[in-house]
């Protein structure tokens, strides 16, 4: 949750949590969306031996043991990968929360306020120079507008 994979987690007294695709969702939760998510189905030791010839991918397998691939909303996926070139992991999660702060909708949960990613209708005809300003994205506003 803390990872470079994804970068709208927060971590709070009882875990992580974060808005997914429009809802709360926690690093705890057992429904058939976050099984999903957390791609709860693949069997990663099968991974790791077909990758085991690879040395880079074995050494990660190793220092990273239950490191998985998120199946991550396909539009919240872009906007964080348009925000994370030419960054880095600290950058890239504050430009992250405060798009989504700024252009997304806050949700109530457990005493904190969350936001989810703005939709693309929500980023359509915004200007990119008030986009940057705002989220002091820099250029990457101009990819992220519709």
């Amino acid at each position: 949750m803390d990872s470079a994979q994804v970068f709208h987690w927060h971590k709070t007294d009882k875990g992580y949590a974060a808005v997914v695709d429009g809802k709360i969702m926690t690093e705890k939760d057992d429904t058939p969306e976050a099984a999903f998510y957390f791609d709860d189905a693949r069997d990663y030791s099968i991974l790791a031996k077909d990758c085991s010839h690879f040395e880079k991918a074995a050494r990660a397998v190793t220092l990273l043991p239950g490191l998985k691939v998120l199946n991550q909303p396909t539009w919240e996926t872009l906007l964080q990968f348009i925000l994370s070139a030419n960054n880095n992991v600290k950058r890239i999660r504050g430009l992250v929360l405060k798009l989504c702060e700024v252009y997304g909708t806050p949700i109530a949960y457990e005493g904190n306020t969350y936001y989810t990613f703005p939709s693309p209708e929500a980023l359509a005809g915004i200007d990119p120079s008030v986009l940057q300003k705002r989220v002091t994205c820099g250029y990457r506003a101009d990819y992220l507008v519709t």
